[in-house]
This record gives structure tokens, sequence and C-alpha cells, in this order.
């Protein structure tokens, strides 16, 4: 009896863990090197093929109505550029420039993705996919759509970034984006956290202040356009519950002002 207890206590308690992706952590800033992953040029055309033969991407995506999101923003045929800043699946930039016509796709990654791209375009002949190879690059007369896929988090400087695009963008997506509320001084901002549920990989991550994240935009002429508790993943956070009174896993976006 006392093995068949003991038996289920464990599974139960790895049933558990794999709910919690992330623990705190005392780091005060991100490693340099961050965001490992298993991406690859073959993995890519392996993409690539799956969509010329269903007509779809397949890869997984943080915010899966995406592209009917950009279909309420703008018309079909209309010029204009979207910005995907941590994309890294071929497939979303095929079903883009199908379901729009004058699309410019403009990709920002670190530098091993970066390069996959390059690749790509080069012996795929796209002529509207552009590689965007570090933040002084962008070019803030161009900003349309910028989006964000659960990806500012592993920005190191991501108050630098933000700053760049604020400006003058158009539209700023943020989907599976980390998000408490706290007043206590040492999380005014954001808190480093590591991330546990991705095997034989270590990475940390930014989780941000709402209130703090929010202002950034809201002092620049932005309204929120929608909120949403993103469910693509099952997220547990109540091993924060010591620290930070509320933490939700969001979709939000941000519009000009001018929009209106």
């Amino acid at each position: 009896m006392y093995k068949l207890i003991k038996k289920i206590v464990s599974k139960l308690k790895k049933k558990f863990l794999r709910k919690i992706y992330f623990r705190p952590s005392n780091k005060l800033d991100l490693p340099d090197l961050n965001y490992l992953d298993n991406n690859s040029y073959e993995l890519q055309e392996k993409l690539i093929k799956k969509f010329e033969k269903n007509n779809k991407s397949s890869s997984f995506i943080t915010c899966k109505d995406l592209i009917m999101i950009l279909k309420k923003k703008f018309n079909i045929y209309e010029n204009f550029n979207f910005i995907d800043i941590g994309g890294e699946n071929i497939d979303f930039y095929l079903e883009l420039s199908k379901k729009f016509t004058n699309v410019k796709y403009y990709l920002l990654n670190v530098k091993k993705i970066n390069d996959i791209f390059i690749k790509l375009k080069n012996n795929y002949n796209y002529k509207n996919l552009f590689i965007i190879e570090d933040i002084s690059e962008i070019n803030t007369a161009e900003l349309d759509f910028v989006n964000f896929g659960s990806s500012i988090g592993y920005i190191k400087k991501y108050d630098e970034l933000l700053k760049k695009i604020i400006f003058k963008s158009k539209y700023v997506m943020f989907s599976g984006t980390i998000m408490y509320e706290s007043d206590n001084p040492i999380y005014i901002k954001d808190m480093i956290v590591k991330q546990v549920n991705v095997k034989n990989v270590v990475n940390y991550l930014y989780f941000f202040n709402k209130k703090y994240f929010y202002n950034k935009f809201y002092h620049n002429d932005y309204d929120l356009d929608f909120e949403r508790i993103n469910h693509t993943d099952n997220v547990n956070f109540n091993n924060f519950n010591k620290l930070l009174p509320k933490v939700n896993y969001l979709d939000f976006l941000f519009k000009k002002n001018s929009l209106s």
C-alpha cells in the first residue's frame, strides 16, 4: 500500500511540475546568450513543404487568430509593413503573404535565426521578406504593425527597442506575454525568471509590471485596442503567489490614437 501511495504521489508531483513553466531567479539582468532553441534550416524547409501541401501554416503560434486581427486593420490589397520581432517559422510568413497581396514582412531575431531566414530568402527568392539584424536597423518610418509573439520577455534591451518603435508604430501587438500587478518597489518595473519547461534548454526572461509597461504606451498617445487571457498554454503561476499577487499570460494590442 505504501509503495502504491508513493507511486501515485510521484505521478501527481510530475503532473503538477509539468504545469510550472517558470521559477523566480536572483538574476538582475538577462544573460548575453539567451533563448536557446532547436531551430534549423532543415526544419524550415519541412515547414515550407507542409505549407505547399496543405496551403496553410502548421507551426505553433501564440496568437492563433493573428491573421484575422490583421484583416480587421488592413485591406487584403493594402500596402503595409509587418514587423515580426521574434518570428521564427517561415510558414507564418508564407500564409501572411498569401492573405495580403502587398505586405512586406520584416523579421528581427537572434543571429542564428536571422541567418536561417537570409538563406531562405536567397534560395527561395522571397522578395517581400526582409531581415533586420539589429535594433539600430529598424526604420521607424516603416512601422505599420509590430508583432511581439511571446518574444519581448527574452529581449535584453527591451526598453531601447520599445523606445525606438513606440512613437511611429500604428499598431503594436503582444501575445503570450506575462504581466503582473504589484506595488512592491523591487518589482515596480520587471523581474527575471528562469524557464523550466523546455527539455535540455535553460532560458531566462522578464515578467513585466503591467502598470509600468502599459504606461509606456498610454504616455505616448496609444489606446489599448484589446486585452485577453492567452489560452495557448495552461501556465501555472501558483509558485509566484508569495512574490506577486496577480500574474497573467496575456495578449494585448495597442493602437495609435491618430487611428481612432
